[in-house]
């Protein structure tokens, strides 16, 4: 079983989480290849990758929605800690383990925090500005086996 976080401090990329890891979620993926995939799908489909925290732990690089007077830009009560999603355009063909994590809304969004803070980590930016070939090159300087990066390639080209 493999997450991001743990492929990337395997590869020599450590960082370290902003998240309570008792209460962040992530996404485990069976194989390296089906996370390069994944990552091929998600650089091609994301919409926005965005994220909100509670205000009293806003750090100075913290971006997005800070939630304030107890709630949530949804209007929920507030989070006790950090939140990140990822955004689609489409759910078109989309991986199973990410369809699994998509919200039971109209958004095409998911979760899984722990995944959604190791993208930052593979050329993925906060907002709606994503540069596609920043994240590949990003992506094949990490993953630099050939069946890796032709997973990836797989994975972006699943939405034609």
């Amino acid at each position: 079983m493999f997450s991001l976080k743990q492929e990337l401090a395997n590869r020599g990329i450590r960082y370290v989480s902003k998240l309570n890891p008792k209460k962040a979620k992530d996404i485990v993926f069976d194989t390296v290849i089906e996370l390069c995939e994944t990552l091929g799908y998600i650089a091609k489909c994301i919409s926005h990758l965005d994220g909100e925290y509670p205000e009293d732990v806003a750090g100075l690089d913290d971006w997005n929605m800070p939630i304030t007077d107890g709630i949530t830009s949804g209007g929920h009560k507030m989070k006790w800690g950090r939140e990140y999603r990822v955004y689609l355009r489409t759910k078109n063909k989309c991986p199973e383990k990410i369809l699994a994590q998509l919200h039971k809304d109209t958004h095409n969004r998911f979760g899984g925090s722990l995944f959604v803070e190791a993208l930052l980590l593979c050329g993925f930016k906060p907002g709606y500005d994503q540069n596609v070939s920043d994240i590949k090159d990003t992506v094949f300087k990490i993953f630099t086996d050939p069946t890796e990066q032709t997973a990836f390639d797989n994975g972006f080209d699943l939405v034609l």
